[in-house]
């Protein structure tokens, strides 16, 4: 299971909101492997990154821009994989139903995510954007 803690913190309450969603999804697909209903709760978390993916990265790219921080370009290309990466898998399992494979990759892949992405290149938002207010809407 993720954790929420302030290393994950991004200072932008509406980027930690959604960061947070995504983790309670995550923590759902666990939570759900070991009760037996992986196959239903892989199904649930794809569905939900397809619109997560589109909404969250355009508003965090935006903030990343805005502020002039540094990893803007690092974190387009790590959302451009994810996109790519989650989308094969999205397109999998529209054709052969959430496969143990799917189920072991999306966990696997949001594993990374977490700690190489959000951790690591996320976070350093927070240095950037500590007193800036932006139209996220």
């Amino acid at each position: 299971m993720i954790v929420w803690d302030e290393e994950l913190e991004t200072g932008i309450p509406k980027i930690d909101e959604q960061h947070k969603e995504l983790i309670t999804h995550f923590n759902n697909l666990l939570g759900a492997l070991l009760k037996g209903r992986g196959r239903e709760e892989t199904d649930n978390m794809l569905d939900f990154l397809k619109s997560y993916s589109l909404k969250h990265f355009e508003l965090e790219e935006l903030y990343m821009e805005a502020s002039g921080c540094p990893a803007a370009e690092e974190n387009k290309a790590a959302h451009q994989y994810f996109v790519e990466k989650f989308g094969e898998l999205y397109e999998q399992r529209q054709s052969s139903g959430a496969t143990v494979e799917i189920m072991v990759t999306t966990i696997r892949e949001l594993t990374s995510w977490f700690l190489n992405h959000i951790v690591t290149i996320d976070a350093q938002l927070y240095e950037y954007v500590k007193e800036q207010e932006l139209d996220d809407d």
